[in-house]
Formats: structure tokens, sequence, C-alpha cells
């Protein structure tokens, strides 16, 4: 599968994103590649500074993803971890604020027919 992004964004001249060890990003188009995963990109932009003929070594190479993007259309993921993160406490604290009016109604129908009973 990498090896696809990788011919498919070299014959299309496309955009790709290489995820490195070091939590950095490379974004740009490649001019080569080997089966280790070195690559050679022709302009790029690594951590925001754009740099041209650059060479990477493939041990560092975590993740690769192809950038499609057109007028109506764009695939490229910008989630970082921490967006994740926030994104399930924020969705967590909604089911916790659920859970908590279900067992109140529960709670306070309970009593009532309890004491109804009594």
């Amino acid at each position: 599968m990498p090896f696809t992004i990788l011919e498919q964004s070299l014959s299309k001249q496309t955009e790709i994103c290489v995820y490195l060890r070091n939590n950095s990003q490379i974004k740009g188009i490649i001019k080569a590649f080997d089966k280790h995963f070195n690559l050679v990109f022709l302009e790029c932009q690594v951590d925001n500074k754009k740099i041209s003929n650059f060479f990477q070594r493939g041990d560092n190479v975590v993740m690769i993803q192809s950038i499609c993007s057109s007028l109506y259309f764009n695939c490229q993921l910008d989630y970082s971890i921490v967006q994740i993160i926030q994104n399930l406490i924020h969705i967590l604290l909604k089911l916790l604020q659920f859970l908590h009016s279900a067992f109140l109604r529960f709670f306070i129908f309970w009593s009532c027919n309890y004491f109804l009973f009594i």
C-alpha cells in the first residue's frame, strides 16, 4: 500500500504527507524512492519550512499519506492527536452528562414509587 501511494504520487506528481519518528511532517512532491522508503523530494515543506531537493532516510518514516485536493473534495486529514483526544473527551463528557441525568431520573422515579407503596 505505501509503495502504491509513492508510485502514484511519482507518476502523477501529486503531493504526499510523510510522518516521521520525531513527530514532524514532510509535505511535498517526490522525485524518487526506494524499497527502504528513502525519499527524494523536488519541493517540500518540512515543519512549515519550504525546501527544494530534500532527501529523507527511510528509517525515520512512520506513515505515508497521499494528499488529494480539488475544488470540491479534500481528503487531507489535518487532525492531530491533540484534536482527536479533545474530541474524545468532549464525547465522553456528553455521555457522562446523559448517564447522570438518566440516573437521576431513575432514582427520582424509584424513590417516588417506593414511598407511595410504603
